[in-house]
């Protein structure tokens, strides 16, 4: 889903909450948003490419289907450790709510473009990885 999609449907999420949650929305609005920071952080470590508009052209042309990528703000390891915080701490409550209504479209929308990978684990990414470490280097290097 495009950053214009995911601020367009968490700005309609967070007026349709406004009223319930007050100004607490803005966790949602944030967490919903700029959650994809990984993306880009990704994108920099990857590329050693610092220039945002090259990391937005690359995943809109689905430039990571055949990278061996994680987003580490998509996994479900990152939406534990919210909901976790989130049975000590409001603020981490509304963040998650931000999180989840994020990714689920990013999960459907994947299942309808195969040459998106769905990859929801750090575990399993990098057990993945040590176990065809051969392979993954080989994706990691020939992408260069």
């Amino acid at each position: 889903m495009t950053f214009k999609r995911h601020f367009i449907s968490t700005t309609i999420l967070s007026v349709a909450l406004f009223p319930l949650i007050k100004y607490r929305i803005l966790w949602v609005l944030i967490s919903g948003i700029f959650i994809d920071i990984d993306h880009y952080l990704w994108y920099v470590i990857r590329y050693n490419d610092w220039n945002i508009k090259h990391a937005v052209k690359h995943f809109e042309s689905d430039g990571n289907a055949d990278d061996p990528s994680i987003f580490i703000f998509h996994t479900m390891e990152f939406i534990v450790i919210i909901f976790i915080l989130s049975l000590f701490y409001d603020a981490f409550f509304y963040i998650l709510i931000g999180a989840v209504f994020h990714i689920i479209p990013d999960i459907l929308l994947a299942k309808d473009k195969p040459s998106v990978p769905i990859r929801s684990s750090l575990i399993y990414f990098f057990y993945k990885g040590l176990h065809k470490k051969s392979e993954f280097l080989a994706n990691w290097k020939s992408n260069d």
